[in-house]
């Protein structure tokens, strides 16, 4: 799936703290350690009083909300006003449970679909005019159940490979291919 070539700034939304690094719900911002490493981005600062870090790239800009998921809103909005980037060359990096593991989709201007992080992020930016890099956590043999059930869960070895190579993919169709770890 082609990731669209105008994206600016990339948004990682997670949950913070050591307790939910390895978790399900965290993998918008795997997805951005691993493509802001592809990127060649510097050190990740946060400026004064935000919700958010920043690093730049050799292409594009990219964003860690600080914020818990439900919340992420704050630094979607903070990030655009402070880099001087429009919601519709934003990209958000996150989750998706409704989406088998190892697997991604690309959307724009599509409603939050009840993703919380990205209601939050619609309402604070007053538009669901932005990208959403939907990234699969459903395992495949996984009997259907609410996605509240097992996104906070640690993720196993073979989960977490499995969404390193979707990773590497993103990468590649954001134009970073052979840049990724």
């Amino acid at each position: 799936m082609e990731v669209p070539r105008h994206i600016k700034l990339i948004l990682g939304i997670g949950n913070p703290g050591t307790e939910y690094e390895d978790t399900y719900h965290n993998a918008g911002l795997l997805a951005l350690e691993h493509l802001a490493a592809a990127d060649g981005a510097g050190v990740f600062r946060r400026p004064s009083r935000k919700s958010f870090t920043s690093a730049r790239g050799a292409h594009f800009l990219f964003a860690r909300s600080l914020t818990f998921m439900n919340a992420s809103g704050a630094s979607a909005r903070e990030a655009c006003a402070f880099l001087k980037v429009s919601p519709n060359a934003l990209a958000v990096l996150h989750d998706e449970s409704d989406l088998s593991l190892g697997t991604f989709q690309c959307a724009f201007g599509k409603g939050a679909a009840g993703h919380k992080g990205i209601a939050s992020i619609v309402e604070a930016l007053g538009t669901s005019g932005f990208w959403r890099i939907r990234i699969g956590i459903r395992p495949k043999e996984a009997v259907r159940r609410k996605a509240g059930a097992f996104v906070l869960s640690r993720m196993r070895p073979g989960d977490r490979a499995a969404l390193t190579r979707i990773f590497a993919e993103i990468a590649s169709s954001l134009g970073l291919e052979g840049k990724a770890e």
